[in-house]
């Protein structure tokens, strides 16, 4: 009977499980724009490349009461009809690969493919981050600091009237909250939480987001409040609602946008104020394709099943055939599907200010 040999025809197969969770959750946490956003999905070889979404707008409320029914009254009661929108969005393609030589394979160590694995996941992670970022940031309701007509009159940073403002026109809009009011543990120094809405803004902007009066720092209520999302720092509480924040490096500066910067005390590129964004948002505002722990596609995929809306693909030296005649070369990379959408303008707003200069 022949030997079993385990050689380079087992250990150069595509990526195996564990490298693609691994994967998967890396690049997830660098995902922040994702956060709550309704899922939509990308059927193989159904004769469309777009990503398609219901909204359900609320229903009137009726305040008027109900009659006895008669004989003349059948059939029964008048019914109502929901308002419902079909929001569609052209599905893109992204992706990078990365070519390893056969020195590079030969003379590194054994974990070099994972190593390698984690700097793809976080390139990934934050590519399709920022494809969901530009939608949400350029696309929403638009308020700058101190209620300025455009951004080159922006001269402040965040102030926690703006903060109110939104928290109060998403309240009256009908914005529902993504988690749900938390009361205090019998920990020293816990309180409730407020029903609670998503913020997303640069670290800088974070910084004078910490500085508002009433802010909680997210280790005051951590223990309370269940899920505690990848780079959320706090939170600020009005009028019966909150706004948790979370810090990402992808969120957008537009440097020199703002007003002459002059002898003001706020970052700047140049000669002008630097304007940051912080999207605040509710429940069903904004769409991706959904981003799941799908396998990855292997082989034929049957009409109907989900595309994974990433894939790791890795081709071992010698698969090129007359392309790398010699062996020499192995790729490594990854491929995403992305559609960002914003599903509902009264449940979202950017907000613009400057951002204190820490560097003075």
């Amino acid at each position: 009977m022949a030997n079993e040999l385990t050689g380079t025809a087992v250990v150069t197969l595509p990526v195996n499980v564990a490298f693609t969770r691994q994967f998967l959750e890396r690049t997830k946490y660098h995902m922040h724009y994702f956060m709550g956003a309704k899922p939509a999905s990308l059927s193989q070889h159904m004769g469309t490349n777009t990503a398609f979404w219901r909204r359900h707008e609320h229903m009137t409320p009726t305040t008027t009461p109900l009659t006895e029914l008669t004989d003349s009254t059948l059939p029964t009661r008048t019914p109502s009809k929901p308002t419902v929108t079909n929001v569609t969005k052209a599905v893109a393609k992204y992706g990078d690969h990365i070519w390893l030589t056969e020195e590079a394979d030969l003379q590194n160590f054994n974990g070099q493919t994972a190593e390698l694995l984690d700097v793809l996941a976080v390139q990934a992670g934050r590519s399709i981050n920022m494809v969901q970022r530009n939608e949400m940031e350029d696309n929403a309701t638009i308020v700058y600091e101190g209620n300025a007509a455009s951004a080159g009159l922006v001269n402040a940073a965040a102030q926690l009237t703006d903060i109110e403002k939104i928290i109060v026109d998403l309240n009256v809009n009908g914005a529902e909250p993504f988690q749900p009011m938390t009361m205090g543990t019998d920990a020293v120094g816990t309180q409730p939480v407020l029903p609670a809405y998503w913020g997303i803004c640069h670290g800088h902007m974070g910084y004078d987001v910490s500085k508002m009066s009433g802010f909680k720092s997210v280790e005051t209520y951590a223990r309370q409040a269940g899920m505690i999302a990848p780079g959320e720092f706090g939170l600020i509480q009005r009028t019966g609602f909150a706004v948790r924040f979370i810090q990402s490096l992808d969120s957008s500066i537009d440097a020199d946008a703002g007003a002459a910067i002059a002898s003001l005390d706020l970052r700047s590129t140049s000669s002008n104020v630097d304007v940051y964004n912080l999207v605040i948002y509710g429940k069903n505002a904004v769409g991706a394709l959904a981003f799941g722990d799908k396998p990855l596609p292997t082989g034929i995929q049957m009409a109907g099943s989900d595309q994974a809306a990433i894939e790791i693909i890795q081709h071992a030296r010698g698969s090129a055939g007359a392309a790398d005649a010699l062996n020499e070369l192995a790729t490594l990379g990854w491929k995403a599907w992305a559609a960002a959408k914003i599903l509902n303008g009264d449940w979202i707003r950017t907000y613009r200010a400057g951002a204190t200069n820490l560097d003075n």
